[in-house]
């Protein structure tokens, strides 16, 4: 272990909590332990913020916790073991001490079918502060991710002066499948750190980035395969970043003189897409094909909206162009209201067909349907079947947030 004296200056030199380098000295640790595991180290891919902090940027911002996509999703027992096992050899290895009658595993409950997650808990007592303080480490492993470009494996960087004996090969997301998913995200959830971590990865120079395999990755993980665009707009969608500037200082910790204002990147990230989102790009993701643009959305995106209670769509007499940007417009701010909700664990009220449901909401999904692909949002029905349902994005025609609130029955991905 290294001293006390090292953690102290560290926290002193980045100017976050003491706490925060213990957690992070304990995360890289924890990391090694993983992949000396000859069942965990093949199993599991790490992604998410520690991927870009412990893998590729060790002066971005810092990461509670340690997510990870599994080929396999193990049973909570059995990975209960493996973690037993792993904090054992840390411990042994880095003096750190786990408090392991506390640990915990549980099989997650997700509302998507067929879709296996795991929730772990592990706990250490303070290594700088106060030892009889009891901190933790959340572990995510979840099986039902997208991997579109290949997996690689990188050296793990541990900014200690123990270094050399937490040496070790980390399974990991590609860079540009880092970026893609945290893209994917930001559409979905609306939270600083992606848009943070974005930012963090297109400013840094470190690694090359391949444009076309960030397009074809983000394509992959959406449904934005035959109107690209659409996945433009709904990123550049201007509430995101009202709520975003709104939060971002509390949000975001990462060491001194790696931070970044708000305004500054959003204006990094608005120019990014402007140069993702090119013709030749967009070509090159989709295997040489020039892409058509449709003025409007397909159907499956955009169905017409209902006024009056009269049944029939009533189209405003302007352009198809301009009806079809006011869908859109529609469709963004519906997932916005639908974010904010979850986010406060609050009911909607939400129209869909010639019906208004109470829902519960939990989170949205890509999923292919008979060679087509769609967007759903999943929430818990309170009103017709009092169970989880699916419910095409595309076919909400309103969304209103009740002051009722909720106790999440699974977790709110938002």
């Amino acid at each position: 272990m290294v001293p006390v004296t090292e953690l102290r200056a560290i926290a002193c030199r980045d100017q976050v909590p003491l706490s925060v380098i213990e957690r992070d000295y304990v995360l890289s640790w924890l990391l090694w332990g993983i992949y000396q595991h000859p069942l965990l180290a093949e199993n599991l891919i790490l992604k998410g913020g520690n991927c870009l902090r412990q893998i590729y940027f060790p002066r971005t911002r810092y990461s509670d916790d340690l997510d990870f996509t599994t080929f396999r999703a193990d049973m909570a027992d059995v990975f209960m073991q493996h973690l037993a096992e792993v904090c054992q050899l840390v411990k042994i290895t880095a003096g750190i001490d786990f408090v392991t009658e506390l640990f915990w595993v549980q099989e997650k409950p997700t509302p998507h079918e067929g879709c296996t997650a795991i929730d772990a808990r592990v706990y250490y007592r303070g290594i700088a502060g106060n030892a009889s303080v009891t901190m933790k480490v959340k572990f995510d492993i979840s099986e039902y991710e997208m991997v579109a470009l290949p997996i690689q494996w990188h050296p793990l960087q541990h900014p200690y002066s123990d270094h050399d004996y937490c040496d070790v090969e980390v399974q990991t997301y590609s860079l540009e499948e880092v970026l893609a998913e945290k893209l994917r995200c930001w559409i979905q959830r609306t939270r600083p750190r992606d848009l943070f971590d974005i930012v963090s990865i297109i400013r840094s120079g470190a690694v090359p980035l391949a444009y076309e395999n960030i397009m074809a990755a983000f394509l992959e993980k959406t449904i934005y395969k035959r109107v690209p665009l659409a996945g433009r707009d709904e990123m550049l969608y201007g509430a995101k970043f009202v709520q975003v500037e709104t939060h971002w200082g509390p949000a975001i910790r990462c060491p001194a003189g790696s931070c970044l204002e708000a305004n500054d990147a959003v204006m990094l990230f608005k120019d990014f897409i402007a140069r993702l989102f090119t013709t030749d790009y967009i070509r090159l993701a989709l295997g040489g094909l020039a892409p058509s643009w449709p003025i409007s959305p397909t159907p499956a995106m955009a169905p017409p909206r209902f006024f009056g209670g009269t049944g029939q769509a009533a189209v405003p007499a302007d352009t198809a162009e301009t009806w079809a940007d006011r869908q859109q417009q529609e469709r963004f701010g519906t997932r916005e209201a639908i974010i904010a909700a979850g986010r406060a664990r609050r009911l909607i009220r939400l129209r869909y067909g010639d019906n208004d449901r109470d829902i519960e909401p939990y989170s949205f999904r890509y999923k292919n349907r008979d060679g087509q692909e769609y967007e759903y949002f999943y929430g818990f029905d309170r009103s017709r079947g009092n169970h989880i349902k699916s419910f095409f994005l595309h076919k909400i025609r309103g969304v209103s947030i009740l002051p009722d609130s909720y106790e999440p029955r699974w977790e709110i991905e938002f």
